[in-house]
């Protein structure tokens, strides 16, 4: 059975079924996994060839849905690019020196998430009739890098009192499908579920912007994590803390300070009083009548009057 080169592309389930050469070579699956807007490679190798190249024909597809898409293509030796999806054009080659050698690897650029998929290496070769000698499937899974650590805010600074609501603010950012964020007690682990919790989320382009905030009520001093959850793995905050003061001892601080100054006021007025009193004393028992008393420096003096001559 002969057919063109286009119709072949398109139609890898029925080369299946209507090849009945022997295949002589079968690739084993694979999984691949690449980062977002990074680069891979997807390895299809039949060597040695068992055929001159210039009657090669080499398709790399990828399972889209129900629809087969073309993401490279070579025909007897050379790459036809009029062959390929828009969607890989100027991201997806072959190298036109490895295929002498019988290597058709994939080299696909600036991946993006809708790359995820299924991809078959199929190679054919055409003497009278179309002959299957290599078909191989490869998984490719698009991830992105981990998201920001996440940093714990709390809206009003200052002490904690017993009872007083709190909020807190948990902000990261990364490229990934909208993980889940999770409040915990950093002091055993457990998940803080009392209190409200709002996730909210901002996509700008490729880059999303998660905020989770927490309002809770708190009856004793704690510190509080938050957990960024994504397929990649955990990341969590630096732990936030807040103590807590307790209402009665607060109230007796404050009474306290508010004291201080009386009971010293009130000490000075009666050590000056003090010493009035002994000054006078000291004044009428002395045959010099006309002693003043002085106040200087916080200490009480009584010195005799200056004379003349």
């Amino acid at each position: 059975m002969t057919g063109t080169p286009s119709n072949l592309c398109f139609c890898p389930r029925f080369l299946a079924v209507v090849f009945w050469s022997p295949i002589l070579a079968l690739g084993c699956n694979a999984a691949v996994v690449g980062r977002l807007r990074g680069s891979v490679e997807l390895s299809c190798k039949l060597q040695p060839l068992p055929q001159p190249i210039k009657h090669i024909m080499v398709y790399w597809q990828l399972k889209h849905h129900e629809k087969d898409l073309v993401v490279a293509a070579a025909l007897y030796g050379k790459v036809d690019v009029s062959l390929q999806n828009e969607n890989y054009r100027g991201r997806a080659h072959l190298n036109p020196l490895w295929m002498r050698d019988g290597n058709f690897t994939l080299h696909l650029s600036n991946l993006t998430f809708r790359d995820n998929g299924t991809y078959v290496c199929i190679i054919l070769w055409e003497p009278s009739s179309i002959i299957l000698l290599h078909e191989s499937k490869i998984d490719l899974k698009v991830t992105t890098a981990e998201f920001s650590p996440p940093v714990v805010e709390n809206r009003i600074s200052g002490e904690v009192v017993y009872g007083e609501e709190r909020t807190l603010t948990c902000t990261t950012q990364g490229r990934y499908w909208q993980p889940r964020i999770m409040w915990i007690n950093s002091n055993d682990g457990t998940e803080l579920q009392k209190g409200r919790i709002h996730n909210h989320t901002q996509e700008d382009g490729d880059i999303i912007n998660v905020t989770s905030t927490i309002s809770i009520n708190v009856t004793s001093s704690i510190n509080i994590s938050c957990i960024v959850i994504t397929e990649d793995g955990n990341i969590t905050s630096q732990a936030y803390k807040m103590d807590v003061t307790d209402v009665n001892l607060q109230d007796e601080n404050q009474h306290g300070v508010l004291t201080l100054p009386i009971v010293v006021t009130f000490t000075v007025i009666m050590l000056l009083g003090a010493g009035i009193v002994l000054c006078k004393r000291k004044i009428f028992s002395s045959k010099h009548a006309n002693q003043r008393v002085q106040y200087q420096g916080g200490h009480i003096s009584c010195e005799e009057p200056e004379t003349n001559g």
